[in-house]
């Protein structure tokens, strides 16, 4: 048992391509998918019998797998993000090679369909980057997304008065999606006030655990920052606030085309632009109670909820 959970699920993505000679496509796929879920029981089996290998050494290779245990919604998430046909560059042409991890990487950028309600209660949607996923130590089944914001956008302190969210994932190569209701929290600079926190009903296992342990928040903000520069994220954070009305389009040749990764500032003028783009730079963490998984690629289709009571997991087919 020598092969990782990753090459594990790379190599049964590459069962899709090329579709052997008289097999559908829709076959292929659903094939893959029960040979994902013999592998995940033939592992929890080991796990029990703790033969042919260790109990420790499959808890050290597939972490996700100790009790609790990591939700299912996760695990076919993980392979959704995974999945070849779900990532963009390889879309674009047959001669891109994307790595598993790279999937997953890129799949995770291509952002999410986030709901929040305003002041008045009108709900406002907008699309956002996931910035990955956290547990807290030892609790595989209590996940945490991280998505990241400027602070001075509308959806900071909406979501810190209105902490109910919810957000849609679509994955058109796989012709799944997966809905997640949760409430948020907003990490801020110690200086940014945001307002009272509004109430919320269920009770944040996740968030307190990591409260609980100590979590760097501003390691985790500081790290975030310094990556997300593909788009020029560190440069927006130091132009006037999102939304702002200005003259012409022509006035955006007057901000400041980049800023320097934390560490390599040239000048004063670039560490007190790297200061102003943390103070305005927050994490939106979103703890989910309920998930919504509809598989739309096979036949019949196949809609699964979960819901979260205390630190488990229940989930039941239900019409699509």
């Amino acid at each position: 048992m020598s092969m990782s959970s990753q090459d594990a699920v790379h190599c049964l993505g590459h069962l899709l391509l090329p579709t052997p000679p008289g097999i559908s496509e829709l076959y292929a796929r659903q094939a893959v998918y029960r040979a994902i879920a013999a592998m995940d029981r033939l592992i929890r089996s080991l796990i029990r019998r703790e033969q042919p290998i260790s109990k420790k050494r499959l808890i050290d290779q597939f972490p996700e797998m100790s009790m609790p245990g990591a939700p299912r919604w996760q695990t076919a998430l993980t392979r959704s993000l995974g999945l070849l046909e779900n990532n963009k560059e390889y879309n674009s042409g047959p001669s891109i090679c994307v790595s598993w991890e790279g999937s997953i990487t890129e799949s995770m950028s291509t952002g999410v369909q986030m709901a929040t309600l305003d002041d008045e209660g009108v709900p406002r949607v907008r699309t956002l980057g996931s910035r990955g996923l956290l547990h807290p130590k030892g609790c595989p089944n209590l996940p945490v997304f991280v998505f990241s914001t400027d602070v001075r956008m509308e959806k900071a302190p909406q979501m810190r008065k209105h902490p109910h969210v919810e957000f849609v994932w679509w994955f058109r190569g796989s012709s799944e999606q997966y809905r997640f209701s949760g409430v948020a929290r907003v990490i801020t600079s110690p200086d940014v006030d945001l307002g009272p926190a509004g109430p919320i009903q269920e009770d944040t296992l996740a968030l307190n655990k990591l409260g609980e342990q100590g979590f760097d928040w501003e390691k985790k903000m500081r790290e975030l920052y310094d990556e997300g520069d593909d788009n020029g994220l560190r440069a927006s954070l130091n132009r006037p606030p999102p939304g702002t009305r200005i003259p012409t389009y022509e006035t955006a040749k007057e901000w400041v085309p980049e800023v320097p990764k934390l560490g390599h500032a040239k000048d004063d003028a670039d560490r007190q632009r790297q200061e102003e783009g943390l103070r305005n730079y927050a994490l939106l963490l979103v703890e989910p109670f309920e998930v919504d998984w509809c598989e739309l690629a096979l036949s019949p289709h196949q809609r699964t909820k979960f819901r979260r009571k205390g630190d488990a997991w229940e989930e039941w087919p239900v019409v699509p």
